[in-house]
């Protein structure tokens, strides 16, 4: 337990910094249109900006070997939890809105200010591995998320659509750049641009956070019984497993990945899905007081389970 405290400030700080941001929205400083913009901005420029400037100045596959891990990871820690709320929720339709909840967490916008506060000698590392996990769980969130939230079919359409997002794009373009040897004949100038592009991504990802969970409806009533089994399966099982499998097995032996995967494994749902929630008006009234649990309690859990870790 003797890192809990330095991890429970790094998670606090970072949620007070949401909580300062969600001010903006509950005090209608800034519109919920206004905030539509910002997140197409920081979607389709200053996210793809960081992970073209990220994977293209950090990322050697010759000193990192294993990287592959990392997308794969994502997938598995996908699936721990999809199994779990299957069984607990036994497949019922009108409950695929908690699978969702349960199994699909905050990837990025949460975990990466995280390792910045918990590594601020080297975050820039920390950040190259969080967005190559993100290579795997951001189709996931889109498609599989997508259609549990939304109850539509899930399409071979709704499929290839999540592969369109600008963020799995710029993955995919950056690591098109390394492994062909573009990356070395580009100009200085390209790199000078993409990263004073990039600068802003973290700080307007954590206020986009922030004001999503503002615009939250915590109306539902009867939801402490669903939210409960949401933390019990995303938040307790999910990082127990993982836990267990990095204690007992070689699979990996980097601290930095390790320290991804519990995080990852604890991280409450989402942002995705709030959008996803309320663009089409489904679930609002139930995901509101769900989802404020979750965050809540990761200032407890995700400390907890990354200080067992190590």
């Amino acid at each position: 337990m003797l890192y809990f405290k330095p991890i429970f400030f790094a998670v606090l700080k970072v949620l007070i910094i949401t909580f300062i941001c969600s001010l903006f929205t509950k005090s209608k400083i800034i519109k919920e249109e206004q905030l539509e913009s910002f997140s197409t901005v920081l979607i389709y420029l200053f996210l793809p900006c960081l992970i073209l400037s990220n994977i293209l100045t950090n990322f050697y596959p010759d000193s990192f070997k294993n990287w592959y891990i990392l997308p794969l990871g994502g997938i598995g820690i996908f699936l721990i939890p999809f199994f779990l709320s299957n069984l607990i929720f036994l497949k019922k339709n009108d409950k695929n809105y908690l699978i969702a909840l349960s199994t699909i967490q905050n990837a990025g916008y949460l975990i990466l200010p995280i390792g910045w506060f918990l590594f601020p000698e080297n975050p820039h590392t920390f950040t190259m591995y969080v967005l190559l996990f993100v290579l795997s769980a951001s189709p996931i969130l889109w498609s599989i998320g997508y259609f549990l939230m939304t109850q539509r079919n899930f399409s071979k359409f709704t499929f290839i659509n999540s592969f369109k997002n600008p963020p799995f794009i710029a993955n995919i373009f950056s690591l098109f750049l390394v492994f062909t040897g573009i990356r070395e004949k580009l100009p200085e100038f390209f790199f000078q641009i993409v990263g004073f592009l990039a600068k802003p991504a973290i700080p307007l990802a954590l206020f986009i956070l922030g004001a999503r969970l503002s615009l939250l409806n915590l109306k539902g009533r009867g939801k402490f019984y669903d939210a409960l089994k949401v933390v019990l399966i995303k938040m307790v099982l999910t990082p127990l497993v993982v836990l267990i499998i990095l204690k007992t097995t070689k699979i990996i032996n980097d601290h930095l990945m390790k320290t991804i995967f519990i995080l990852e494994a604890s991280s409450p749902p989402a942002v995705g899905l709030i959008i996803q929630a309320t663009a089409k008006r489904t679930y609002t009234d139930k995901i509101g007081f769900i989802i404020l649990i979750c965050y809540i309690s990761s200032i407890f859990l995700m400390p907890l389970w990354l200080s067992l870790l190590f």
